[in-house]
């Protein structure tokens, strides 16, 4: 499946749990995130639901490696119609996870709404100066101590794929 076909069945097969998701997240406030990973036969199903902050959530798509399966992509919800995708919301998109879609949702004018970000098709991002600096901060993350430098090299990561995911990517907003 390409990211494209991947994430419409997503939301089409996992539509409920995403609007259950959202309403929680409208009546506490904190966000909520769910990792979908895909298994050797090609099956797409979801992680547990992870509850973080009213302003951060971890997508637990490491539950997926720890199956043996591969993260096919994660969603998450904001609170207050806030339907944009941050820089730090795209980490893990291109590398080190190579996601296939990182989607948003929440609730605006009583409407359900998601929106991704999909992974590049083509590799043609790879010749981009954006994945060179994704590449260099990539590997200097791994061997940094400091929490001060890691979390400006993991913006770093995010702000690259960011960059190559608008540029060479695709950016989709769903309606529930």
């Amino acid at each position: 499946m390409t990211p494209q076909q991947e994430v419409e069945y997503t939301i089409y097969h996992y539509r409920q749990l995403l609007k259950e998701m959202i309403e929680l997240t409208e009546e506490d406030e904190l966000e909520r995130a769910v990792a979908f990973c895909q298994n050797e036969s090609g099956e797409i199903y979801p992680t547990e639901v992870e509850v973080g902050s009213k302003e951060w959530v971890h997508p637990p798509v490491t539950e997926c490696l720890d199956r043996g399966d591969k993260p096919s992509g994660d969603f998450h919800t904001h609170p207050h119609g806030d339907l944009e995708l941050s820089t730090s919301d795209y980490y893990g998109l291109l590398e080190p996870l190579n996601l296939n879609f990182k989607c948003v949702g929440t609730l605006k004018h009583g409407k359900y709404y998601v929106k991704c970000a999909l992974r590049p098709q083509t590799d043609e991002y790879r010749q981009d100066p954006a994945y060179e600096r994704l590449k260099f901060c990539l590997e200097e993350l791994q061997f940094t101590k400091d929490t001060e430098q890691s979390r400006i090299l993991k913006y770093c990561i995010s702000k690259s794929t960011q960059e190559l995911v608008e540029k060479y990517g695709e950016i989709r907003t769903f309606k529930l």
